[in-house]
C-alpha cells in the first residue's frame, strides 16, 4: 500500500489523483475492448483480411490521436474541471452504448452500397463502416489522457504526473486486451459486450461525479440500465439467406447454422464466408468443394484407408 501511495504521490490530494489514474486505466482498457469487439461486428460482413484490421487499427489510432490533439488544447483554452472530464467519459460511455443499434444499418449500407458501386471493393466499405462507427468514441476516449494530465498538472511534477497517467492508460489497455480476448468474447454476446462498455463509462463517469453531475445524466444512467434489460435485441446484418439455426461467438471466429429458406439444406458459416453445405433430406449427398473429394479414386481404386484434414463441417460415411 505503501507504493501505490508514493507512486501516486503528486502535489495533490492522494484521492483525487487516484481516482483520476483510476478513470484513465478504465478507459485505456475500454479502448482496446472496444477494437476488439468491434472486429466480430466487421468480420463477418467484410472478412479477416488486411483490409479489415488496417481500416480497425487505422481509424482507432486516428480518433485518439485527434483526441489528444483536441484534449490538450480543451484542458489549456478553457477551464478544465472534473466535471467537464467526467462528462467527456459519459459521453463516450453514451455514443458505444449505442454502437449495437445502429452498427446493423451501418454496416448494411456500406455493403451493399459501396461494395455495389466498386465491384468487390470491400475493403473501402470496411474503412468507411469502421470511421462511421468508431472514430467518435475513440475521439473522445482520447480526450481523457491529456485533460487528465492538465487536472492533475503542478509545474515541479509534471514530467512524473504524465508518465503515472499514460502508464495507467497503457496498464488498462493491456487489462482490456486480456480480458476481452480470453473473458469476455468467448462468453458473452458482442452486442452485450459493447453494451457493457459503454455502460462501465457512463455509472463511472456519473457516480464519482456524484454532486457535480446535473441531474439529467443519472437520470441517463437508469434509463440506459433499463434499456439494457429491456430493447437490446439487435438484429444482425443479413449477410446470408435463410433461417438461423445457431449462433456463437466462439475464440477463433464468429460462428452461424443456417437453413435455406425452403428447410432442405443445412450451411455452417464462419466470419460471415459458408464453410459447409449438407443436404438435411440426403446427408450423405456430396455437395459443393465436396463433389471433387472421389477423384482421388481415379489415381488408386484400391485405396482403403483415407486421411480428411480441413474440410469444415464435412460429413462422411464408412462404407466398408
Amino acid at each position: 500500500m505503501l507504493q501505490i501511495k508514493r507512486w501516486f504521490h503528486w502535489s495533490i490530494p492522494t484521492k483525487f489523483s487516484v481516482i483520476l489514474a483510476a478513470l484513465v486505466l478504465i478507459a485505456g482498457a475500454v479502448t482496446m475492448s472496444l477494437e476488439f469487439v468491434a472486429s466480430r461486428l466487421l468480420i463477418p460482413i467484410f472478412g479477416s483480411s488486411i483490409y479489415t484490421w488496417g481500416s480497425l487499427i487505422g481509424v482507432i489510432l486516428a480518433g485518439l490521436s485527434i483526441g489528444y490533439h483536441v484534449g490538450g488544447r480543451l484542458a489549456d483554452k478553457k477551464d478544465p474541471s472534473f466535471l467537464k472530464f467526467c462528462s467527456i467519459i459519459f459521453s463516450a460511455g453514451l455514443y458505444i452504448v449505442f454502437i449495437p443499434f445502429i452498427s446493423p444499418s451501418i454496416l448494411s449500407f456500406t455493403a451493399t452500397t459501396v461494395v455495389t458501386a466498386d465491384n468487390n471493393q470491400t475493403h473501402y466499405a470496411s474503412l468507411i463502416a469502421t470511421f462511421i462507427l468508431l472514430i467518435i468514441p475513440t475521439f473522445l476516449l482520447g480526450i481523457i489522457s491529456p485533460y487528465a494530465v492538465k487536472l492533475a498538472t503542478t509545474l515541479t511534477r509534471l514530467g512524473n504526473i504524465t508518465g503515472n497517467l499514460y502508464s495507467a492508460a497503457t496498464i488498462g489497455s493491456i487489462i482490456g486486451t486480456f480480458v476481452t480476448v480470453f473473458v469476455l468474447i468467448p462468453v458473452f454476446d458482442i452486442n452485450h459486450i459493447i453494451f457493457g462498455l459503454g455502460l462501465t463509462l457512463i455509472i463511472l463517469a456519473s457516480i464519482i461525479g456524484l454532486g457535480r453531475v446535473p441531474k439529467i445524466l443519472a437520470g441517463s444512467v437508469v434509463l440506459m440500465l433499463f434499456l439494457s434489460n429491456t430493447f437490446l435485441v439487435v438484429n444482425p446484418v443479413p449477410y446470408y439467406t435463410g433461417n438461423l439455426v445457431y449462433q456463437k461467438e466462439t475464440p477463433y471466429s464468429h460462428l452461424d447454422v443456417v437453413d435455406s429458406q425452403d428447410n432442405t439444406q443445412r450451411a455452417l458459416f464462419l466470419d460471415g464466408d459458408i464453410h459447409s453445405i449438407m443436404n438435411k433430406q440426403n446427408p450423405t449427398e456430396l455437395l459443393t468443394y465436396t463433389k471433387y473429394f472421389p477423384v482421388g479414386f481415379l489415381f488408386n481404386p484400391s485405396v482403403k484407408h483415407v486421411l480428411f484434414v480441413g474440410v469444415a463441417a464435412f460429413l462422411g460415411q464408412n462404407t466398408s
